[in-house]
């Protein structure tokens, strides 16, 4: 319903914190739309959205809480209707783009801009908001950038821009030249044998684990409870760093106890997964990173993840 207000033109303000009124109560992370800053049609407007969402909707007759924060106060903020760009084409990973341009053209109806590594070098971030990078392998992402495009890239971001990653793409946002976030690949060097043989089994086929979140963060908006399973795939790992602020790792893989839902994972997966970042984002410069470990859009499968991946574009600029 966000997404259909947004794209429909409808101003919309977000309330990051819990709040009452009357009978009606409200958890963190509620939308409001402000009649008197939205045209005489607002109400049918709002209506039709409902109606095609789903959404429930609570009318309230004014911003003075019951309990809470109130709404006219500065922690109740307007979300700007984000321009948001996909990067598509050489070398980004097909299956990957193909699932986050079905999320925005299926899931949330919410117009997204393809453009490929050399239209961004042309131009094309100066008129984006947001940039959505899928999966893809880190050197050659590197080599059709060079040293100008990610500079280009890297200036976009802490100018006020909200870059978005996704798996392999995140693997290359850690970079430690990119310099735009704090988070790192982990590295193992374990062994199978002391004689210096083949690296322990780390990729994973596929498997379904828990990850815990912190509930404080705008990013879970409209995700409640205390687990929530994922896919974990592949054999990248993320590490946290030292300086971690709160509200950074959004999400985690849970203890090693609580970790594995189904699947197969190799024994010595499990003790390097466990409490490493799945969701990550942290401020660069006037702008913003969000990194997924993994992709939340991944076959369109994992609908529960649909409201972060949503979260990190329409929250993520106006955090």
């Amino acid at each position: 319903m966000l997404a259909r207000l947004l794209a429909d033109g409808v101003k919309v303000w977000f309330a990051p914190r819990a709040f009452s009124i009357g009978a009606a109560s409200f958890p963190r992370g509620a939308f409001l739309v402000r009649v008197a800053a939205n045209g005489s049609d607002v109400h049918e407007r709002v209506s039709q959205a409902a109606t095609e969402s789903g959404a429930r909707v609570t009318p309230l007759a004014t911003t003075a809480v019951d309990t809470g924060t109130d709404l006219g106060s500065n922690s109740v903020r307007f979300l700007e209707a984000p321009r948001v760009g996909l990067l598509g084409g050489p070398p980004i990973g097909g299956n990957s783009f193909g699932f986050a341009w079905f999320a925005f053209e299926q899931r949330l109806g919410y117009p997204a801009t393809p453009i490929d590594v050399p239209g961004m070098l042309a131009g094309a971030l100066e008129e984006l908001d947001v940039l959505v990078i899928p999966s893809v392998s880190g050197a050659g992402l590197d080599r059709v950038l060079g040293d100008q495009g990610r500079e280009r890239l890297t200036s976009w971001v802490r100018a006020g821009g909200t870059l978005i990653t996704i798996d392999g793409a995140t693997a290359w946002l850690a970079q430690d030249r990119l310099g735009l976030a704090r988070i790192r690949v982990r590295v193992d060097s374990v062994r199978a044998d002391s004689a210096g043989g083949a690296p322990l089994p780390a990729r994973v086929p596929g498997a379904i684990v828990r990850t815990t979140f912190d509930t404080l963060s705008p990013l879970l908006a409209g995700v409640r409870g205390g687990d929530l399973p994922v896919m974990a795939n592949g054999a990248t790992i993320l590490t946290v760093p030292k300086n971690l602020s709160p509200g950074e790792a959004v999400v985690r893989f849970a203890p090693v106890a609580r970790l594995r839902l189904a699947g197969f994972l190799w024994p010595e997966v499990p003790a390097r997964l466990a409490e490493s970042p799945y969701l990550w984002t942290e401020r660069a410069g006037r702008g913003r990173v969000i990194a997924f470990a993994a992709d939340p859009n991944f076959r369109d499968l994992w609908r529960g993840l649909l409201p972060l991946f949503a979260n990190a574009v329409f929250l993520g600029p106006n955090m």
